[in-house]
Parts: structure tokens; sequence; C-alpha cells
């Protein structure tokens, strides 16, 4: 009997029981928020009642019967969302702030703490790491004391610093392979009575001798260039035997099956012809003999296209009288006008 006269039967006995579950918890905090709102939302309608007609006084709202606190907006917030705790006016018009309720899951704080203490933020100065290594932390979980563990994530991976060699180099020049049609005049050729023209023909220093015939086949042309098989041009070049005299240069196109070959054969030295499978790579080779033996300190770099005479126009437009030459697939037409002005 007497333990029963010590209850305090206005106490919910859900909230002081020692085996709470977490739903009952949740039912506990729900009720007392709908509370809470329902008295926030009389005391609002009393304040309007109440409120006098001059500007900056601050009402007063008088208490209803039968219940010594009003709440005063704003609504309180839940404990999660922060913000202040309700206000509370009593009969006499005193101010007092509510204690929000505790979070479920978080541990009771000491009574003999100071008011002010509060858990160290999970991104403190004492964790926070200096600013040139910077590491990024993200709010995790929330531990045994109800505050969020901080989770730390690596800083992005910083590119290798340059070397010496790579500061100082110059960026590469993209090589333009956009080939466009132009418009050409060159002198008139001459020509038989079949308007074949007359070979051999001389254009500038080379000798034509042989246009050769359009091959179908792939490697055999490119973008800017025709390679007829069985052409053949003459020109004068340094020897490369004799430092003093210079030679005929016999440059002909062969038909090497996967791709054009491309044949010089210096007229003092006939037994040793240079074959490569690019005319650049051909003349190279003879450039290079001929500045050795004239002791002369060049880069040997030479345009084979233009010593085997495929870049002149006059010839160009000769090949591209050969039949298949508007065919060919990757050729890029060149509109080169006869005895144009």
């Amino acid at each position: 009997m007497a333990e029963d006269e010590s209850d305090d039967h206005s106490v919910d006995p859900l909230l002081t029981s020692r085996h709470v579950g977490p739903l009952a918890r949740k039912r506990a905090e729900e009720e007392y928020r709908e509370r809470i709102e329902d008295e926030a939302r009389e005391a609002r309608r009393q304040t309007k009642r109440s409120r006098g007609t001059a500007k900056g006084k601050e009402p007063v709202t008088q208490s209803v019967p039968g219940q010594p606190l009003l709440a005063m907006p704003p609504a309180p917030q839940h404990p999660e969302e922060g913000g202040s705790p309700p206000l509370l006016v009593s009969k006499q018009g005193t101010r007092l702030r509510l204690k929000p309720p505790v979070r479920p899951g978080s541990a009771e704080r000491d009574p003999g703490s100071s008011a002010n203490h509060r858990p160290p933020s999970p991104l403190s100065p004492i964790m926070t790491p200096p600013d040139d290594h910077s590491s990024h932390y993200l709010p995790g979980p929330y531990n045994a004391n109800g505050a969020q563990a901080p989770v730390l994530v690596p800083p992005p991976a910083s590119p290798p610093p340059l070397s010496e060699v790579q500061r100082h180099a110059k960026p590469k020049r993209l090589k333009a392979h956009t080939v466009t049609s132009k418009n050409f005049n060159i002198p008139t050729v001459p020509r038989d009575k079949k308007g074949r023209p007359l070979l051999p023909l001389n254009v500038g220093i080379m000798t034509v001798v042989n246009l050769g015939e359009v091959c179908m086949r792939e490697h055999f042309h490119t973008e800017r260039y025709i390679f007829p098989v069985g052409y053949e041009v003459t020109r004068r070049y340094q020897s490369t035997i004799d430092p003093h005299n210079e030679v005929v240069y016999h440059c002909s196109i062969l038909d090497g099956g996967d791709g054009p070959k491309f044949q010089i054969v210096a007229s003092d030295v006939p037994d040793r012809p240079m074959i490569a499978g690019t005319a650049t790579g051909a003349w190279s080779s003879i450039v290079k003999q001929a500045n050795a033996i004239r002791n002369r300190q060049h880069s040997n770099s030479v345009s084979g296209p233009d010593f085997f005479g495929l870049s002149q126009n006059t010839i160009k437009r000769l090949i591209q009288e050969l039949p298949n030459a508007d065919r060919l697939r990757d050729y890029v037409w060149q509109h080169i006008v006869e005895g144009g002005r």
C-alpha cells in the first residue's frame, strides 16, 4: 500500500519503465509533440485577442484556467532539426524555456557536468587537418554518445610533378591532314594530235619520261599524291661518290605488291640502286650520302614527293588525266587549268 501511495499517477508508466522499447518511446515523443503544438495554437489565438493597439508593446498571454503554462509561437521543432526550445509564459507573464527532450539512443548527461558542456564536433579544430594536406570528412552514423562519427575520405591524388625536360619542352604541333581542292594555272603542255602529252617533257628541273598507269589498289595513292606504276622522271643532283660533281638520277615507281616501291638509280653508280617503301625514304639516303662526303652538317631532311616531281602542278595535271584517276577513293582532286593566266 505504501508503494501505491508513492506512485505519481500523472507520469506515464511507459516512460519510467526500465524495459521501454523503441516503439513506446517513439509514441511518447509523438504525443508530446502533439500536445505542445496544441498549446502553441491556443497560445496564438489568445495572443491575437489580447494584443494591444500600440506598436512596439510586447504582448502578454493570459493563461486559461486549468492550464498554468502556454507555449508561444513559433511551434517547437524536432531536436534533430535544431532551433531554440519552445517559449513558455506563466500566469505572471514570466518567460520560461522548455528543455527539449533527449534524442532516443543518446546517453544521459552527467548532472554534475557544466551546463555549457557539449560533445566535440566531428569537425573540431583538434580533428581538422591542415589546409595544405586537407582531407575531406563526411558525417557518419550516430555513435553511443549521440554525436555523428566522422568518416575520413582521402584527398584526390595529385599528378606527379613535371620533369625539367617536360617543363621546357614545346608542345607538339598538330599535323594538318585536311587537303582541300584548289585551282591552279599551268603553262600549255605540248601534245600530239590525239591530245596525249609529248614525252619526254621538261618540267622545271624534272624530265618526265613516262607517266605510268594508275593502280586501284590500296597504298598506291594518298589524299595529296597519286603513285602510278611505271612512272619515270630524271633530274640532276649531287653525286654520292664525287664531292665535286652532279649526276643524273633516274627515279621510278615500281609495283611492290602490297604498295609502291620507289627506286633511284644514280648515273655514276648504276649497279647500286636505292629502293625504299616511300619516296622520302629513298631520297633521304641519297641526300645523307651526298652531305657526308662533303662534310656538311645538314639535317638531311627532304621531301620525297618533291624530289620525284609529284608535287609539280603540271605533272599532277598529267597524272590526273590518266585512266581511272578519277575513281581513286582518297585522292582530293585538284582543278588545274592548262594555259590559264
